[in-house]
């Protein structure tokens, strides 16, 4: 707790935060037990930051949602509803429908992965070092063949194994548009490789070829790495640290910062598990302040608090003060979500709803971190930051209560939501 007194004058001042895991009799007096659409700072509540619709979506099945910068371009806002793709370039004045790419328009997630492409084949199979690198976004549904969009070309990718054989050696060569990324699901750019998950297999891609799979090695001279579960979501940590896999009821490591894939074979401990600490909701995942978040069973935690109170077998979770809002949790938790911007952390959660009607924020500032309150009026099924000509910008695509598929951008600087007060 800081320094100063719990009153100032005559009025309260808020430094505790919120805690609605006691009888309101219990609190301090510089705690408060519940709000809802406010921040707190300095001790005093004042109105959440407004929210302003960016677009409304095409109706339908709500996908996905990320933000995309190409090569040599501009941010794109990018979200997939009933399976087609649409993109919008800043500063965001319209959207068009990518060609090319249609995903099963049931699939519960879209999820994307922001490559950088290095190398790549002719089409005699001799592989080349690009003059210059090359974003890439790869999109998977698990149902469909995976996706990828570079700003230009937008089309799916064919995981068919080449079958052209080079008399002189004997070994297989790559064709055009074969030995591409396998189908799959949750994905991540770790190592300078794409690392697809499908079910409890991940398999990696080439060197600086997230589109290519012609290379074998792994471990025990096996053709994939076997999960100890299906994989629920993974993430490099920004520390450049083994890339961390989590399924329901465990947390993976693969050594994925070991470049050299002949090495693989001869590192002890490449792939290590933790049991009894797992993720339930891939988009929960997230990197903030060098630490990776997540939604376990028992509720928000992350990975360090996790693993240490899991070695001395106490709570888990990090959000016992929202309990007001974690009580009335629908049974689907897969689809919490989370963002971040500047000191806050933002986690959405269907709370008396099946959508995330609750966004509960955290913010790190300084010593004055804790819960600060709910916010409501959105219901996010994905965040995303980008950063605008210098202005970190936070995004979310929601299904809205009057059934509208939205675009909203967070964190304005008026407190009224599309010119309505909160």
């Amino acid at each position: 707790m800081p320094d100063q007194p719990p009153f100032v004058g005559n009025q309260f001042s808020f430094f505790g935060k919120m805690d609605s895991s006691l009888d309101p009799a219990l609190l301090q007096e510089s705690q408060y037990w519940a709000a809802m659409n406010t921040i707190s700072r300095g001790g005093t509540i004042k109105t959440r930051p407004g929210m302003a619709t960016i677009f409304n979506a095409p109706c339908g099945n709500f996908q996905g949602f990320t933000v995309f910068t190409p090569t040599d371009s501009v941010p794109n806002l990018v979200w997939v509803v009933d399976g087609y793709v649409y993109v919008s370039e800043a500063p965001f004045q319209n959207y068009r429908r990518l060609s090319g790419i249609r995903f099963y328009k049931r699939s519960k997630f879209i999820a994307f992965a922001e490559c950088l492409q290095t190398s790549d084949y002719t089409d005699t199979g001799t592989l080349f070092v690009l003059q210059k690198p090359k974003k890439i976004l790869v999109m998977q549904d698990r149902n469909t063949r995976a996706a990828y969009w570079d700003g230009g070309t937008s089309r799916h990718l064919n995981p068919t194994r080449s079958t052209v054989v080079d008399a002189a050696t004997g070994e297989t060569i790559t064709q055009p548009e074969r030995d591409e990324t396998p189908i799959g699901l949750w994905m991540a750019w770790a190592g300078n490789r794409l690392w697809v998950s499908r079910g409890s297999d991940i398999f990696a891609s080439d060197y600086g070829n997230p589109l290519k799979f012609t290379e074998q090695t792994y471990l025990a001279e096996a053709r994939k790495f076997s999960m100890p579960e299906d994989v629920v979501g993974m993430i490099q940590p920004s520390s450049g640290l083994p890339l961390v896999v989590f399924g329901q009821n465990s947390t993976t490591y693969l050594k994925s910062n070991i470049l050299d894939r002949t090495q693989w074979l001869n590192t002890a401990d490449f792939q290590a598990s933790e049991y009894g600490i797992g993720c339930i909701a891939p988009r929960s995942i997230i990197n903030k302040l060098g630490l990776i978040w997540f939604y376990s069973q028992s509720g928000w935690t992350n990975l360090n608090y996790a693993l240490q109170s899991f070695n001395d077998s106490k709570t888990r979770y990090w959000d016992k003060e929202m309990m007001f809002s974690k009580s009335n949790m629908s049974v689907d938790q897969s689809v919490i979500c989370a963002g971040e911007i500047e000191d806050y952390l933002l986690v959405s959660v269907p709370s008396g709803d099946k959508k995330n009607r609750h966004t509960w924020v955290y913010d790190q500032f300084e010593r004055q971190s804790g819960w600060d309150s709910v916010w409501t009026g959105v219901r996010p099924i994905q965040w995303a930051k980008a950063n605008i000509n210098g202005t970190p910008r936070l995004f979310c695509a929601s299904v809205d209560h009057d059934g509208v598929n939205r675009i909203w951008e967070a964190f304005q600087p008026v407190c009224e939501d599309n010119g309505q007060p909160i």
